[in-house]
């Protein structure tokens, strides 16, 4: 449930961040994010097909799945490999992306719960929005240790059928 939340917030603004998450300096935090729509770059998958591949070996998806957002993403001519991916356990939005988090949302309940699959794809039909990347690790895996926030292993998830 907490999902619906996360993708559709009728907030003039609001920042989404996982349960996974501790906040260490709140001030700091808030002060990375700006435009309309704003997250952080994805710390290990480059593109779509890179977080198609990690969801399929983490049994997160199947293939019906796969094909079918290959299939989405292909229909308006865009390739899975070229596709930038980026991470969507903490996320900025303003009230101008609500059209956004309802076709996000569409997309989440047609093709699969991992809202990070489809999140590309909803971003390309909004080239208005002020949309930001903020480039910071935040696995902290790069050596440098943010002093923004600390994100805490997620349980094993169940595995798609």
């Amino acid at each position: 449930m907490a999902k619906l939340y996360k993708v559709l917030n009728p907030l003039k603004y609001d920042i989404w961040i996982d349960s996974s998450v501790d906040i260490l300096d709140r001030k700091g935090f808030e002060c990375l994010f700006s435009g309309d729509l704003c997250v952080f770059k994805h710390p290990f998958n480059k593109t779509v097909a890179d977080e198609l591949g990690s969801c399929k070996e983490a049994g997160f998806v199947n293939n019906k799945q796969i094909e079918n957002i290959t299939s989405l993403y292909k229909k308006s001519k865009l390739d899975i490999y070229d596709v930038p991916m980026y991470a969507c356990t903490m996320l900025y939005r303003t009230s101008k992306a609500n059209e956004f988090n309802r076709l996000w949302w569409q997309l989440i309940c047609e093709y699969s719960y991992r809202d990070q699959l489809t999140f590309p794809y909803a971003l390309l039909k909004f080239p208005d929005l002020d949309f930001r990347t903020i480039d910071i690790n935040i696995y902290n895996l790069d050596g440098i240790v943010n002093p923004y926030f600390y994100i805490n292993q997620h349980k094993q998830a169940k595995k798609a059928s």
